[in-house]
């Protein structure tokens, strides 16, 4: 028997949230999606950094129709390379050398973000609800039933009210997802959350100086022991803005991440933004024209890292768990957004296998990308000290051993493999 079209819930207006909505409103479900930013501010053209789409994320916006669009403003990437500040090669990794049609892509998260929103604002089964704060979710026989009605999936809002009438609520709600958060104090589900020591700044900077075409289509790091990574991504062209005119708009674009312990900005603050660019001068002088459109730190935004897991990506039979909220990790794969759209592929698939059972859905879910994921983490989690530590003997065997490791061929296949996203992933 063919399962009826469902009522989904979705908490979260991210990468993963947004490619859900479009998966399962072209499957015949509806969906409501609940974003707690105002519509105006999550159409400003600057948010976010830049991000690093793989083979595997691109083949899941080409299932969205909306992969054209996105290469339109985004920047190919062809290659990752790293190498010490001395010039000693650590990585050397080219997309064509798995196959030869495969290529990565720079670019800025509101370009992904507003290409989904503008297919999900063409699609009749989705409602969006922006400017509404999801603070509880509520899922029959557990913990957080409704008391009212303990047999409905509903959704609570901040100021109160009640949504209710779903079949199935997906928590996409980001990596500090406050809903994990409260079911796993409650014991609803198992998750367990590590920050790391080491995070970044970043900046969106203009290439007003041509440093893309002395570079070629590459993501660029440069490495200091452990201690120090200087990583440089092409980050295409942002949209038009809808208000204003900004400083990034109709120029080729650069995201800057400067890796550095979180505890020691202050400090860093208080040596000034002389000391800090002249910190990262010395390890790659080709960014000066770059750095002169930094004024002040107001320019650099921090970001933290954070690697969750969750035992299991489902709660009783009608709540399921998406994104970062399920699994987010290091930066160190370049996987976030990627495992992102993954998932909503993935969850579509299952709900179209299982015609006959919501919860045999999830779990056939659960069951498909959980070791997958693990793979991810695994791997996220034993790359992070290798490029972010303190540890200076991890980064002199890094030295000695991977840009060797990067010319072996199964080594090489192996690291592409993984980067690319295909592998251990499933391939949509």
């Amino acid at each position: 028997a063919r399962m009826r079209p469902l009522r989904v819930a979705i908490v979260g207006m991210g990468t993963a949230g947004n490619a859900a909505a479009l998966f399962l409103a072209r499957a015949g479900h509806s969906a409501v999606v609940f974003e707690k930013t105002e519509r105006k501010r999550l159409m400003e053209a600057y948010a976010g950094a830049g991000l690093g789409l793989q083979p595997i994320g691109l083949r899941v916006l080409e299932r969205l129709g909306v992969l054209e669009s996105v290469l339109e403003h985004g920047a190919r990437i062809d290659s990752l390379k790293a190498f010490t500040k001395e010039g000693r090669p650590v990585l050397d990794l080219q997309y064509a050398d798995l196959d030869k049609s495969l290529f990565g892509l720079g670019v800025h998260r509101s370009v992904l973000f507003r290409e989904l929103y503008s297919a999900m604002e063409r699609e009749e089964g989705i409602e969006m609800r922006t400017g509404s704060h999801v603070s509880a979710v509520h899922v029959p026989e557990t913990k957080f039933a409704l008391e009212h009605s303990p047999a409905a999936t509903a959704v609570s809002l901040e100021d109160g009210t009640v949504v209710d009438g779903f079949d199935l609520a997906i928590v996409s709600d980001g990596r500090s997802s406050s809903i994990r958060r409260a079911m796993a104090a409650a014991g609803e589900v198992s998750a367990y959350e590590m920050q790391y020591p080491f995070g970044c700044l970043w900046a969106v900077l203009p290439d007003t100086d041509g440093f893309l075409d002395s570079q070629g289509p590459e993501l660029f790091q440069r490495l200091d022991s452990a201690k120090k990574m200087l990583g440089l991504l092409p980050t295409g062209t942002v949209h038009k803005n809808e208000a204003t005119a900004g400083p990034l708009e109709g120029k080729r674009l650069l995201t800057l991440f400067w890796s550095l312990e979180l505890y020691k900005f202050e400090e860093v603050k208080k040596a000034g933004i002389d000391s800090w660019k002249r910190e990262v001068l010395a390890m790659e002088p080709r960014t000066e024209a770059l750095l002169s459109h930094i004024s002040g730190f107001e320019d650099l935004i921090p970001a933290q890292y954070n690697n969750t897991v969750m035992r299991q990506l489902y709660v009783g039979d009608s709540c399921v768990f998406l994104g970062d909220s399920a699994h987010s990790t290091s930066p160190q794969l370049g996987q976030g957004a990627n495992l992102a759209l993954v998932d909503a592929w993935a969850l579509s698939e299952s709900l179209k296998k299982c015609q006959n059972s919501l919860l045999g859905a999830l779990k056939d879910y659960d069951r498909v990308r959980r070791w997958r994921l693990r793979f991810y983490q695994l791997n996220s989690m034993m790359l992070t000290p290798v490029f972010q530590s303190n540890s200076r003997i991890i980064a002199a065997a890094r030295d000695l051993t991977m840009g060797t490791l990067c010319r072996f061929p199964p080594a090489r296949w192996q690291m592409l493999a993984t980067m690319s996203g295909v592998q251990n992933n499933g391939i949509p």
